[in-house]
């Protein structure tokens, strides 16, 4: 062992030696088995440490005394040897294991290596061979599995003392996998270790300071440029005493670095790490792919780091060889005629192919060009037909892709010259340019054209021809383009010029043009026009008429093209394991890492070439381009690599000398074939001596001896090179007889067999065993041909076999549940989800969101009865499992009846503990014995369920009851609750009846105040022993509402609590400590990022002593958070809370209104957290509908012409109808739209007038409001095009300006304008009028430029089609036949500029789109004054309550939902409800003051606002409160009018309408009642109720006899009708289908009928209490109510859309219609003609009621002037009426 001494002299004079060479180095630690592989890499192909030392006395292998040795062998390219006990327990299957011996040198090779591991074993095997023997010892290559009696296995196992069987590695230290720790920065002062906090940043860095940044198994040392030696030194023991201190794993690597010469996987390590000059010429080059793929978790063993070196030209082809190309159009491929090749055009795509015979082999060289303009087609086919034509070579060509502008020397050297010329010859090309309206500018020998001379030698001289603008004028009457040439810019003194005329041509040589270049120019001249007369023109002698040529004298370049910096190349191998893209970077390359089985990738920065060996699988040589390209893309993104870098793939064996030059290529090895295993045997040992090992391992598949003797006879020919002695033909001879003998006839003799070592079984048994041996173990191998797994073993640490707390963390969206037990995390099966018991702990991990922006809520959940240990580990174990999510989870603590609205939402429609835990036995609800239950149902959303004592002091008025018994389940509805909470009890009933029923049992819903004798209200009470009056709810402790206390901060130190002294403020909370927040009934632990896991844990500890000893309430809610990641409930505590960046994507999101009103004292059950999603547009309505525009005008709204709808002017402001016909229902979309400059007045009355339409269709119409540039898709959609014009039109916009003196730029089609034309698809596709400068254009978008009768487009470079085909539309629009021209973004001509105001900077970036988050659904409602919001978590249709005002925040939209049964005043305040949301959100949350507001009635859902719940459209037509929607859609309609026929008992006010109802409901006997019982209850109760109701001063007449006198004779007759009604409900009707269920369960207590009594389904509770006592006093009916009662006067089955749709919202002449269709059907009203009628008429009729003029017209006149009859007429909705009469002029 090296004495640390050593050790710590080694480190520091390591430093030393750094500041000798200028600190500039890269420092490693190194330890002895645990080299890193750039370490071991200067090694090949092995290290081999020796025993002693310096101190103790050094050997040299010769001098040491031999003695047997076994090793491991593990590595493909770099190996790592260690030698291991010499015994067969060493051996495994997992490993290559070398045993050198004094005589031989075996390679045991065992089951599950690779291929690869063999390869690199066999040049171990080279170097011992060497080293310990002089070369001249035997070696033998052993196959895992082969017995002892087989050759030289039998020999191998003899060493062992014979053949036993081995098994699998057995994990030791080494193996354990650590798990990924997050990176830790920490500041090394003084020899100390501090935690540096803050997000991890460059700039947390600084240059006097050493640190040290712990990985996990990395960790580096930072050497600021400023600090001292002395410094530096200790930062090395620091870190050193550290690793032994923490007994990290010795396979920790230890990188030191200065500051300035940072490695790319130190860089990686921070979230952005930014550098003001180019990388240092020590960076690593391509290591960044690397680098970034370890950090994203890929598969990465290192990545290098190599200076740059000198440009060097890769060696060329032969000149030799034979160029042919062919010209790619359409499908097809046309040779290109010799005199052409080497002429490209930059729109077309060509096939080259270079033949060429070198090294007595023929050769190809395949390329691909792409020109910058050609079309996706044709790129694709001339991808397709290049793989075609490399198939038809057998894959043994090269095959490469070339992008113009991009082509490497090779390819620039076989055409001499090569020429780019513009435009292009294919007919795609031309197909396109015509669609397009784009300008053909394709070369021609004919016209004008100048081309550029660039490059130095024959590897990069090319021609390429350049621009040529034109000028453009705008007359006043004509736009026209003159073809003059503009170009002197484009010259450049280091290089030479064509410039060609009809008929000559003149060649421009600038000063530092070189001769090579100047000679070229003459012989593309020759090329392009042969024979055409040649000028001179040098620069700075040329003539006037030369610059006239070019357009003008301008400034051009005078500076030379800076080349590409060359760097180091880089090696790869590229695999794929489960889909993930795997890198490992080969360091200090050669040939011999080119392994057959691998696919590897050269990057040269110039050119990548994929590589592929002989053995890879086919479908992976299939892809290689595919794996090319993929690293291209990666390169591009991380390391700046050209996206158009030339491409390449290469077969093993055919590899051409611009890919052999980057290595030290030994042509002997190219031939040999095999994998490489096989190839480095053979180039180690020599063909002789491979055969005999490979017939040794080919026995396995060797089926007969013919096969035998034919490999025998080939391979033994001659005695193996090394062996001593004859044993060699022995041997053979002796084997030969032995098989020939093991496989004749049993008949016949044996002959002699080969001599045996050990003779332990027959010969044929033992040749049979070997050769079955093999064939089992052929069966289990890999065929030949295929690849072996390239991936390494790992094998992973079990230390328990609970799970850890890795396997927990599932990322799976939903809810994962663990329960603990034995004080270890257990999963809960997915099926007893939701089944919690009290003596139990459970941890519950909620996530939600998408990859990459993933947000995590941990619940643990504390039954009653579990145990204090228990508690504890689950809130350990939480701690922990946020630890292994990153630390950003938010954390709560649930106790069992108290816990959050967020926790029980998971379990809709409520949790139901049951009692037992695991240590305890657990049971379900199925064994356990069935007892009556009473319990309390409290919630309108979330419910919390609360078993009760059953007895009737239990019951009150102020909850809900539910009392389950064996056959029927009574929901009592106290006279204080609500229909929500009714609603959400009917859920609960189901629940208990699927679980504990099996769903077979009856359901009764009781009102509290009804009698016993009532039906099932006495079957109800008789289980309480009869009826007695209840009370209100008694206050227990739970009920008391904790006072209001100010928020206390504590630090948490030691396991106790230290007050925290000052103002709330986010600067007291510290980043290594851990706080608690006192807020009453709401307690935050508030954990700094840079704490210990330790740290953490005593915090939750501490705070629950707290909880206790301060005896807080158990409805105390505890959240625990961590740094980074607080929730908006936790901030809006603090006076301000400031970030320094955006919201993390887990912020939670509209919570914040929530948490700000909250804080501000408003009723707040609680706020949501969700992460942004991806942007999706929302279903777009219908496109069938019809859409109609009014213009507002002063104090009306004009009807916008039909040709002009979809123009909006930004001073006005416009109502919008759009209707369509959906699911056989009329649907109505609304919208006012506010233009940015319109005055008030007009946004006032738009409103004004939208309102008004909006009741005229009964507030059934989906009402919006909209402001320019806020535009939501599904009003973009209805307008194709919308176009947003500057100025207005109304007169109200006029005055404004002319009262303010400003101009008025309104828009007109004669004056100039410069229009953007934005979006990708229709629902967001706009126009907009913007200002007409150059600055105003996009290379995103197209624009249109329009003068007084042309329009021209221009289409930026980055625009779509879609945009520049609405470009065309909208100048059809805005300028019927108007000429349209184009100009293309980079080919503008001067004109263009002019017309803009001169040319400019103007964005060249894409417009970003805003990001989509979570939608949050709210209840909205006012408690005297004061505005109350809830936020509804996990949010579905059932949450929709009829009775409640909800907003639903997509933050592109707020959507206010009206209920049916909201009262009427809150109904017509829902759009300043959402205006108010709005407002607020805007202020605490960056909501948009301007996003877009609609209102929504119950029952018109759009599709836009469904698409966020999983909607139910059954549910939809349900009409009535929630209670009674819930028992429809639970139960059935049957029962539905029983439950309202006894409801509407309360709204009778007097015996008329009691004799109405029974007179027209109960005229028949019911079928089924026995004797006349219904007729005498009947006359009963009618005779009781007629006393019961008359005045006082009446005799009362003799009432339904009673069992119990405890009431008036008015409840009485009260109980005996609704007896009576409820029997008669009972009975079927003649006509109708009997009762499906079969049980009636008869109530034990009574012999009268019993009250609604139905089996399996349940009636719906009264929509309020109906509780009528003997004081109550008759009051006269009301208007409100004679409008109720024709609900209830029926007793055949009435559509649920007419007993219970809410009176609408009218407007004041609702009234007059219904008045209208009656006048009309008379006979006696007089009529008068159409002229009089007239609103503007000469003559008018006086004495008439002029709303309704229309009446008066005689029906045939009313036919003429509407094109309808009256009665169609009276038909439409009451707005499109008024429409129709204002156009003919009668409104």
């Amino acid at each position: 062992m090296i004495l640390f001494d050593e050790a710590g002299t080694a480190a520091m004079k390591a430093v030393e030696l750094d500041a000798v060479l200028g600190s500039r180095a890269v420092q490693y630690r190194e330890l002895q088995s645990y080299e890193s592989n750039r370490f071991l890499s200067y090694f090949k192909p092995c290290l081999m440490p020796l025993e002693g030392g310096f101190s103790s006395g050094l050997t040299t292998p010769e001098e040491e005394n031999f003695e047997t040795r076994l090793y491991t062998c593990e590595g493909k390219r770099v190996v790592r040897l260690k030698q291991v006990p010499f015994n067969r327990s060493s051996l495994n299957h997992d490993e290559i294991f070398i045993l050198d011996t004094k005589d031989k040198i075996f390679q045991f090779n065992g089951e599950n290596t690779n291929n690869q591991e063999r390869c690199k074993a066999l040049e171990v095997i080279q170097l011992l061979k060497e080293k310990h023997h002089e070369g001249k010892c035997n070696v033998a290559i052993i196959d895992d599995g082969k017995l002892q009696e087989e050759g030289q296995s039998g020999e191998f196992w003899a060493l062992f003392d014979g053949f036993a069987p081995i098994g699998k590695k057995v994990a030791s230290e080494d193996d354990i996998i650590p798990e990924k720790t997050p990176a830790q920065l920490y500041n090394i002062v003084g020899g100390q270790l501090q935690d540096v906090v803050g997000e991890l940043s460059k700039s947390l860095l600084r240059t006097d300071k050493c640190y040290m940044l712990y990985c996990g198994t990395d960790v580096f040392i930072w050497v600021g440029r400023a600090t001292r030696l002395e410094d530096r030194k200790t930062a090395m023991q620091t870190v050193e005493e550290y690793i032994v201190n923490q007994n990290l794993p010795k396979l920790t690597l230890v990188t030191r670095i200065i500051q300035g010469h940072e490695t790319n996987s130190f860089k990686s390590k921070f979230g952005s790490w930014t550098s003001a000059s180019a990388a240092a010429p020590f960076e690593e080059g391509r290591g960044k792919v690397a680098a970034l793929l370890k950090q994203q978790g890929a598969v990465l063993k290192g990545q290098t780091k190599t200076p740059p070196v000198e440009e060097e030209v890769p060696p060329l082809l032969p000149e030799n060889g034979e160029i042919e190309v062919w010209h790619i159009d359409g499908e097809s491929k046309t040779p290109v005629p010799k005199e052409d090749i080497g002429k490209f055009y930059s729109g077309d795509c060509y096939i080259c192919l270079y033949s060429y015979h070198s090294n007595d082999k023929d050769h190809h060289y395949l390329c691909s060009w792409i020109g910058k303009d050609s079309i996706q087609e044709d790129q694709t086919i001339a991808s397709q037909q290049a793989t075609l034509m490399f198939k038809s070579f057998k894959c043994r060509a090269v095959q490469g892709r070339v992008f113009q502008g991009k082509e490497p020397p090779q390819f620039v050297a076989i055409f001499q010259p090569i020429i780019v010329l513009k435009g292009g010859l294919s007919s795609g090309y031309k197909s396109y340019i015509a669609d397009k309206g784009l300008k053909d500018d394709t070369y021609s020998p004919d016209t004008p054209a100048l081309i550029e001379i660039s490059g130095t030698s024959m590897h990069n001289n090319k021609a390429l021809q350049v621009d040529v603008s034109g000028h453009i004028y705008f007359g006043t009457n004509l736009m026209c383009i003159h073809n003059l040439i503009q170009a002197a810019g484009s010259l450049n003194s280091y290089g030479c010029f064509i410039l060609q005329s009809a008929t000559a041509a003149l060649t421009w040589h600038g000063n530092q043009s070189t001769v090579e270049q100047q000679q070229l120019a003459v012989k593309v001249i020759e090329f392009l026009k042969p024979g055409a007369p040649i000028k001179l023109a040098k620069e700075g002698k040329e003539s006037l008429a030369f610059w006239l040529a070019l357009g003008g004298k301008q400034s051009y370049n005078s500076k030379k093209v800076t080349q590409e910096i060359v760097r180091e190349p880089h090696l790869f191998e590229i695999s794929s394991n489960k889909g993930k893209f795997e890198i490992e970077e080969i360091y200090n390359f050669e040939q011999d890492d080119l392994l057959a089985e691998d696919v590897m990738i050269l990057d040269t920065h110039a050119e990548v070439i994929v590589w592929v060996g002989q053995s890879v699988d086919p479908k992976e040589k299939q892809n290689a381009f595919e794996t090319g390209q993929k690293y291209i893309d990666l390169a591009a993104s991380v390391d700046g690599l050209s996206p158009h870098v030339p491409l390449y793939r290469v077969a093993e064996g055919c590899e051409p000398c611009f890919f052999t030059t980057y290595f030290s290529w030994d042509p002997s090895k190219a031939p040999v074939q095999g994998n490489s295993f096989k190839k480095k045997a053979m180039i180690l040992f020599g063909p002789g001596t491979i055969e005999v090992v490979m017939c040794i391992l080919s026995l396995k598949y060797m089926h007969s001896v013919a096969n035998l003797f034919l490999i025998l006879l080939k391979s033994h020919d001659k005695k193996p090179e090394g062996s001593k002695g004859g044993g060699g033909a022995t041997q053979r001879a002796s084997a030969m007889a032995a098989l020939t003998s093991a496989f004749q006839s049993s008949t016949v003799t044996k002959t002699a067999a080969a001599p045996r070592t050990f003779n332990r079984a027959s010969q044929r048994a033992a040749a049979v065993a070997a050769l079955s041996n093999v064939l089992t173990a052929e069966k289990k191998a890999p065929s030949p041909d295929s690849p072996p797994n390239r991936h390494d073993r790992k094998i992973a640490s079990s230390q328990s076999t609970s799970p850890t707390n890795s396997e927990i963390a599932d990322q799976g969206i939903g809810i994962e549940i663990w329960r603990i037990e034995n004080f270890n995390p257990v999963p809960l099966p997915k099926s007893d989800y939701g089944r919690f018991y009290y003596g139990d702990s459970y941890i519950i991990l909620k996530t939600a969101g998408k990859a990459g922006a993933y947000t995590y809520d941990i619940h643990y959940w504390l039954g009653k009865d579990t145990s204090q240990d228990e508690a504890g580990t689950a809130a350990m174990k939480a701690v922990e499992l946020d630890a292994v999510l990153g630390s950003r989870a938010v954390q709560y603590r649930e106790l069992q009846s108290y816990e959050s609205n967020r926790f029980l939402s998971y379990f809709k429609p409520c949790l139901m503990p049951l009692e037992g835990g695991f240590s305890s036995g657990l049971t379900t609800p199925e064994e356990e014995n069935f007892e009556t239950r009473l319990y309390t149902c409290e919630g309108k959303r979330v419910v919390r369920l609360k078993q009760v004592p059953f007895n009737r002091s239990s019951l009150n008025h102020d909850e809900i009851f539910i009392l389950d018994t064996k056959d029927k389940i009574f929901q009592f509805n106290g006279e204080n609750t609500n229909n929500q909470e009714r609603y959400k009890a009917l859920e609960v009933i189901q629940l208990l009846k699927e679980k504990h029923h099996e769903g077979k049992c009856n359901v009764a819903i009781i009102d509290d105040g009804k009698l016993q004798e009532e039906g099932q209200s006495g079957e109800f009470w008789a289980l309480f022993d009869g009826f007695a009056p209840i009370g209100k709810k008694v206050a227990s402790e739970d009920d008391i509402i904790p006072e209001k206390t100010p928020a206390q901060l504590y630090n948490i130190v030691g396991g106790q609590l230290q007050d925290v002294v000052g103002e709330l403020s986010k600067s007291l909370l510290r980043t290594d400590k851990c706080y608690m927040l006192y807020c009453g009934t709401d307690v935050f632990i508030w954990v700094g990022r840079a704490t210990r896991l330790e740290d953490r844990k005593t915090a939750m500890q501490t705070v629950e002593e707290y909880i206790v000893n301060q005896n807080l309430p158990k409805l105390t809610l505890v959240t625990r958070i961590i740094q980074g990641h607080e929730t908006n409930s936790f901030k809006s505590k603090f006076g301000s809370w400031t970030s320094a960046s955006a919201a993390a994507p887990f912020e939670e999101g509209r919570g914040k209104v929530a948490a700000l009103l909250k804080q501000q004292g408003a009723v707040l059950k609680g706020q949501t957290k969700t992460p942004p999603v991806e942007e999706e547009v929302p279903p777009l309505l219908p496109e069938n509908g019809e859409i109609e525009v009014w213009h507002i005008d002063g104090e009306s709204k004009t009807p916008v012409p039909k040709e002009d709808i979809g123009k909006f002017y930004s001073g006005d402001c416009y109502i919008c109808l759009y209707s369509y016909h959906s699911n056989d229902k009329d649907h109505h979309y609304l919208c006012s739209w506010i233009g940015k400059d319109s005055i008030q007045e007009d946004q006032t009355i738009a409103s004004q007038q939208a309102t008004l339409m909006f009741k005229s269709f009964k507030c059934r119409a989906v009402q919006g409001r909209v402001f320019q540039g806020k535009e939501p898709p599904q009003f973009v959609a209805i307008f194709q095009p919308i176009i947003v014009l500057k100025g207005g039109l109304s007169s109200g916009y006029k005055s404004y300006i002319v009262d303010k003196g400003l101009k008025d730029d309104t828009y007109s089609p004669d004056t100039p304008a410069l229009i953007e034309i934005s979006g990708t698809s229709m629902h967001n596709n706009k126009a907009l009028q913007v200002d007409v400068a150059a600055g105003s254009l996009n290379s995103y978008g197209c624009f249109i430029l329009q003068s007084a009768t042309a329009a021209l487009t221009w289409h930026g470079n980055q625009s779509t089609v879609e945009q520049q085909q609405l470009a065309v539309k909208v100048i059809e629009f805005l300028k019927p036949g108007a000429p349209i021209k184009l100009a293309k973004e980079g080919k503008e001509s001067l004109a263009f500029w002019l017309a803009l105001g001169g040319k400019q900077s103007y964005n060249s970036k894409k417009v970003t789109q805003e990001i989509v988050r979570e939608p949050h659904l709210f209840e909205i409602s006012s408690n005297k004054g004061k505005f109350e919001i809830e936020e509804i978590y996990n949010f579905e249709h059932d949450d929709l309550l009829a009775e409640d005002v909800m907003i639903l925040d997509t933050h592109a939209e707020v959507i206010v939902w009206v209920g049916q049964s909201v009262d009427p005043k809150e109904k017509q305040n829902a759009f300043e409800t959402g205006q108010k949301y709005i407002d607020l959100a805007a202020s605490v949350d960056g909501l948009s003051p301007y996003v877009p507001l609609y209102r929504v009635a119950e029952g018109c859902e759009p599709c836009f606002f469904t698409t966020y719940f999983s909607w139910d459209p059954s549910k939809a037509p349900v009409q009535g409160n929630s209670f009674k929607k819930k028992a429809m859609i639970l139960f059935g309609p049957g029962t539905i009018e029983v439950v309202l026929c006894i409801l509407s008992l309360k709204y009778i006010h007097s015996v008329a309408n009691l004799f109405l109802i029974l007179l027209k409901s109960h005229d028949k006997k019911p079928e089924g009642s026995k004797g006349g019982g219904g007729a005498t209850q009947r006359a009963s109760a009618m005779a009781a109720l007629t006393s019961a109701f008359q005045s006082s001063t009446v005799t009362k007449t003799a009432a339904a006899p009673r069992t119990f006198n405890r009431a008036s004779q008015r409840a009485a007759a009260v109980a005996a009708l609704s007896n009576v009604l409820t029997a008669e409900k009972k009975a079927p009707s003649p006509d109708s289908p009997p009762n499906r269920h079969d049980r009636k369960i008869a109530s034990s207590q009574s012999t009268s009928p019993t009250n609604s009594e139905i089996a399996d389904q349940a009636p719906v509770k009264s929509e309020e209490p109906s509780n009528i006592s003997e004081n109550d006093e008759v009051s006269e009916p009301t208007n409100e109510t004679t409008e109720e009662v024709p609900e209830i006067e029926t007793s055949e089955p009435i559509p649920e859309t007419e007993t219970s749709e809410p009176v609408p919202e009218t407007n004041e002449d609702d009234s007059s219609v219904k008045e209208t269709d009656e006048d009309e059907k008379g006979d006696t009203q007089s009529t008068y003609t159409y002229d009089q009628l007239k609103s503007k008429s000469t003559d008018p009729v006086t004495g008439i009621d002029f709303k309704k003029r229309e009446t008066y017209l005689s029906p045939e006149e009313f036919e003429e002037i509407f094109k309808m009859t009256k009665e169609k007429f009276y038909g439409l909705p009451r707005w499109r009426q008024d429409q129709i009469k204002k156009k003919v002029d009668l409104f």
